[in-house]
């Protein structure tokens, strides 16, 4: 077995936007001596201390629980809706998923819906009004739909949850038994719901 290292450097290609209406870019950042232990959110908050301690401005970035259940510090690394790991959130993605020398391109996500407020940050208030209007709704028919390649980790945690409350049975067709040490707490707490999984 391959002994990991305790420590790794890594540098970040991140996406820097002072405001709305400003233009952003990419800018290099280097992170050393990150440990491999630290989640994807903590690397983040070691380099804004770096980034502080130089007089330079911080990284933007959202959190809340950093345990998995909110989705809150979502944000796409490598090209990938929460990072490279399978339906893990940035704050349950861990630095050893990466390789010392690493190249780690992080950016907001890139939606109508989600307009960027400021480098990572975006304004998820299009979740707020789908709340206010008493939440996520599929149609009656919903049982008969065929999500494409069954990849029901992409969707976001509040769509899952309301899946799996209003139709258990198009879940069920959608995640296997095998799959369920991989999907987050919030989404693993409506499939243990059903009889199937419970």
């Amino acid at each position: 077995m391959k002994k990991l290292p305790k420590t790794i450097n890594v540098t970040l290609k991140v996406w820097r936007q002072q405001g709305p209406e400003d233009k952003g870019r990419f800018e290099t950042i280097a992170a050393p001596n990150i440990s491999v232990h630290m989640s994807f959110i903590e690397m983040l908050d070691t380099v804004n201390e770096q980034l502080t301690l130089e007089g330079k401005e911080p990284i933007a970035f959202d959190n809340d629980c950093r345990e998995g259940i909110c989705g809150t510090c979502g944000a796409v690394v490598d090209g990938q809706a929460h990072g490279p790991q399978k339906a893990t959130t940035l704050c349950q993605l861990h630095m050893r998923k990466f390789s010392d020398g690493d190249t780690i391109v992080v950016e907001p996500f890139r939606s109508r819906a989600f307009k960027v407020i400021k480098d990572l940050v975006v304004d998820r208030s299009t979740f707020d009004k789908i709340i206010q209007a008493g939440g996520f709704r599929l149609p009656d028919d919903a049982d008969t739909l065929d999500l494409p390649g069954g990849d029901l980790h992409l969707l976001p945690l509040l769509v899952v949850h309301e899946i799996g409350r209003q139709f258990p049975v198009l879940l069920e067709r959608h995640i296997h038994i095998s799959h369920l040490k991989d999907v987050p707490y919030e989404a693993g707490r409506v499939l243990n719901r059903s009889n199937k999984f419970g």
